[in-house]
């Protein structure tokens, strides 16, 4: 074989090798090739073209492998194991820019999945390349590289800890001074991931001076570099109130309301989230916020968004409004109680249905004031039947008969609590009950109401097991109440009355004879004086007192009916001797 065959030979491999690697790579890039890449073992087949010299098919080679392992866990494992990253990572500083960014997005795409997967990229020194090429020229691969160290750094506190001690963190910060709005943008998200896990790694964050970037990009107009920002600024307040003042303190406000009127929908949902982490770790940081005219700007959010959009808004006003009574009647005059109620019956998820009802319970476990003020919301009757659902979670179960507990304990507005009369579980009905006794004997007009709307046949209805607290609470009622009305609308009454009624046989009476014994122990005093005396013989009468007498006994009416009350009428009876009447006490 002549020297020119062979160098034609050699040229047709080498041609050969790139065409196949080019065709591994368009084939990766569609998800339906992936399983016939797969079952041919195309890593192993690539493996050996990462140590080739040749540029174009290195670049092709690495751009394949990040293509197939993005696409599934299984295929990312299989890098790992077939010990393709020690290469990679060996060969990344010596490489053109363009193997740098596929390199790096190799050891992303393998790093995402789990933090099983990330250590293994820190493991084989992933981490001290992707800091080298921090500090390139090419804002291409600056970019890539901070994106793989957020990957790297999402999982978890150690992850994220390898991450700082490799020095990325004032790489970082010095790359949100950077032109690009990309690198920005990369970069303020990889400190986000880095800031979230621990406090002391949110300090090491602030220590590179970042609150001093921060709030001059959060006037951007552009609504991808405002979405890390906030992010980051929220993940750095979240661990303690000496991490919120120092955020508060470096002049976040009032660029942060304006974030509320955004367009983009994620803007507003970081800045609400924002808020959310400074006021709840005290009143003094809750005032600050609420003096900043944010309520009502949140409870504005809330009518707009929907969905997970509205968790954050809704976590804000419970922190409020949990931290004192004067904070939640601001909540309450902003309307807050309005929008939760509307939050509780939109068709939102089991966890954000559980924050709305614990929300609702700090701001109205005060004092009766803040109760009647939810009462009256009409939101009682819906957190009961969020508690009473079967579909509803564990823990929105719990929330619901907390809260309801809470204000139940100082509801005073009746009329709100009635409606709990019905269907309600004995659990919580002993609470209604309870507030039912302490306001009835001190409202007459209360009493009345509950009479005629029904509430005290219910109470009457109510099946309470003897000696129980519920059973105590039904009497305490009944005592307000005269005996005569607690039978009248006590169960199997109306029977009673009739069977009385079927069993009641009236007496038969004489009309002639009605007066006599209607009045039994009443005699006519000439029946009176003959048995006193019996030698007395009645005088006749003349006959028109006969005919009139009938008339006359019409007339006469009892003589208690005209007695005077200190006086005493006397019968005129006639002496046995001389026929002339005396006078004798009947």
């Amino acid at each position: 074989m002549s020297q020119r065959q062979f160098i034609e030979a050699f040229d047709h491999y080498q041609r050969s090798k790139l065409h196949f690697v080019q065709i591994v790579a368009d084939m990766s890039i569609k998800p339906r090739n992936i399983k016939i890449l797969q079952e041919a073992g195309v890593i192993s087949q690539l493996r050996p073209l990462v140590y080739e010299m040749v540029p174009s098919i290195q670049h092709n080679v690495v751009l394949a492998l990040g293509r197939l392992a993005d696409h599934n866990e299984e295929l990312a494992m299989i890098v790992v194991q077939e010990d393709i990253l020690p290469q990679l990572v060996q060969s990344i500083p010596s490489q053109k820019r363009s193997y740098k960014k596929a390199a790096v997005f190799v050891l992303q795409a393998v790093a995402k999945y789990s933090p099983e997967l990330s250590q293994a990229v820190v493991d084989c020194g992933g981490l001290n390349a992707l800091v080298h090429c921090l500090e390139d020229f090419d804002p291409g691969v600056k970019e890539a590289a901070g994106s793989a160290l957020g990957i790297i750094a999402q999982h978890n506190a150690m992850l994220s800890q390898a991450v700082v001690d490799a020095g990325a963190v004032p790489l970082l910060v010095f790359s949100l001074q950077e032109p690009e709005m990309a690198v920005k943008r990369i970069a303020a998200s990889t400190l986000s991931e880095i800031a979230k896990h621990t406090p002391e790694l949110a300090h090491v964050v602030v220590d590179t001076g970042i609150l001093a970037h921060l709030p001059q990009m959060i006037c951007s107009s552009n609504a991808k570099q405002k979405r890390p920002v906030l992010s980051v600024l929220s993940q750095i307040s979240k661990h303690s109130a000496e991490l919120a003042e120092m955020v508060i303190i470096a002049d976040i406000f009032p660029a942060v309301l304006v974030c509320l009127q955004d367009p983009d929908d994620y803007v507003k949902k970081n800045a609400v989230t924002l808020l959310k982490e400074v006021v709840k770790h005290s009143a003094d940081l809750s005032q600050v916020i609420v003096n900043c005219g944010s309520v009502p700007e949140v409870v504005d959010y809330l009518c707009k968004s929907h969905g997970h959009m509205q968790l954050p808004g809704i976590m804000l006003l419970g922190y409020v409004g949990g931290h004192s009574k004067n904070l939640a009647m601001d909540v309450i005059r902003a309307k807050g109680l309005q929008q939760l109620a509307i939050c509780l019956s939109e068709d939102n998820e089991q966890h954000i249905k559980a924050a709305t009802v614990w929300s609702i319970g700090q701001i109205g476990h005060h004092t009766p004031e803040h109760a009647n003020a939810v009462a009256t919301a009409g939101l009682l009757l819906k957190v009961l039947q969020l508690y009473m659902q079967v579909s509803s979670s564990e823990d929105l179960r719990i929330k619901s008969k907390k809260t309801l507990k809470n204000i139940l304990l100082k509801c005073t507005h009746l009329p709100s609590l009635e409606p709990l009369l019905y269907n309600t579980p004995s659990k919580i009905l002993k609470y209604v009950l309870g507030q039912f006794s302490k306001m009835l004997p001190h409202d007459n007009k209360a009493r009345q109401t509950f009479v005629t709307s029904g509430g005290l046949r219910k109470v009457q209805e109510m099946d309470a097991e003897p000696g129980s607290a519920l059973q105590e609470q039904i009497n305490a009622i009944n005592s307000c109440f005269p005996e005569e009305i607690v039978q009248y609308y006590s169960p199997g009454y109306s029977e009673i009355l009739l069977e009385r009624l079927e069993n009641y046989k009236p007496s038969k009476v004489d009309p002639s004879t009605e007066e006599t014994q209607d009045q039994p122990d009443r005699q006519h005093p000439m029946v009176a004086q003959a048995q006193e005396d019996p030698s007395h013989t009645p005088r006749a009468k003349p006959p028109h007192q006969l005919l009139q007498r009938p008339q006359a006994e019409k007339r006469r009416s009892p003589p208690s009916k005209h007695l005077h009350p200190n006086t005493q009428q006397v019968a005129p009876v006639a002496s046995p001797s001389t026929g002339t009447q005396k006078h004798k006490a009947p």
